[in-house]
């Protein structure tokens, strides 16, 4: 099923926008104002540029994993390198599953294998689903609804912060942290050919590609600053406090501040 150029867009930046938005505040708050700037314009630029070079070099091949092993299937070290990526990818699979259970647990505030044997029997069944209907790179597009809610949840947040010193640093070695999530989170080398594919019209390929990067740097721009901008008032009791097991997994550990 081919897709219109909105869609494709809007698939593009569903495809690069993920799960880093939650803590994007946080890291551009640590950072400084001054260095989440130019990390946001680096990483972005980075990436897409080896985006369009992949793209560019694809030739008649239907996605870059294809490419590669064209090109190196012949080569011993080359079969080594990707049992290693494969078997990295289930384990981060497996990572994380791990993180839905442990959400699912935080709301029903129970453990039970029951809940990991749901989510288990639910996760194979939508992958079955997926590949059955081939709909998964169709259905990206509209993904971008959380995307949205999630914009509207920071505006409130900036909106209802009560007032105070709003102390926001300059700059800090923080920012070391910020490049490794921007990084991440332009990173959509391993989707991104499927979905270009899918457009109906191939000539516009190139100019949708770079709009889905300069989107997804407002996007990004927008959540880190407005976000951190909600949470400045009380800088260093937010960027000190730990939940009880030492890793924040749901939005409110990362948001909630409990001396407001």
């Amino acid at each position: 099923m081919s897709m219109s150029g909105p869609l494709t867009l809007v698939a593009l930046m569903n495809a690069m926008i993920g799960g880093t938005i939650l803590v994007l505040p946080l890291m551009f708050l640590g950072a400084g104002y001054l260095p989440a700037i130019i990390v946001t314009l680096i990483t972005g630029a980075i990436n897409y540029y080896s985006c369009k070079v992949c793209y560019d070099h694809l030739q008649d091949d239907a996605d870059l994993p294809e490419c590669i092993y064209r090109h190196t299937k012949k080569r011993i070290w080359s079969k080594l390198y990707d049992t290693m990526v494969y078997i990295s990818i289930q384990l981060l699979l497996l990572l994380y599953f791990n993180l839905i259970v442990k959400q699912w647990e935080t709301i029903l505030m129970a453990k039970s294998f029951l809940i990991t044997l749901i989510n288990g029997v639910a996760v194979f069944a939508l992958v079955f689903l997926m590949r059955k209907f081939n709909a998964a790179v169709s259905l990206m597009g509209y993904g971008i609804l959380s995307i949205v809610g999630y914009m509207v949840f920071v505006a409130w947040l900036w909106g209802s912060a009560p007032s105070g010193n709003n102390h926001y640093p300059v700059a800090s070695w923080k920012f070391a942290d910020l490049c490794d999530t921007l990084a991440t989170a332009f990173s959509m080398q391993g989707i991104f050919v499927p979905i270009l594919r899918k457009n109906h019209l191939p000539s516009q390929n190139g100019r949708l590609l770079i709009l889905a990067y300069v989107l997804g740097g407002l996007v990004y721009s927008y959540i880190g600053f407005a976000g951190s901008f909600g949470n400045s008032l009380n800088y260093e009791g937010i960027l000190n406090r730990q939940p009880i097991d030492g890793t924040p997994e749901t939005v409110e550990d990362y948001f909630q501040d409990r001396e407001w």
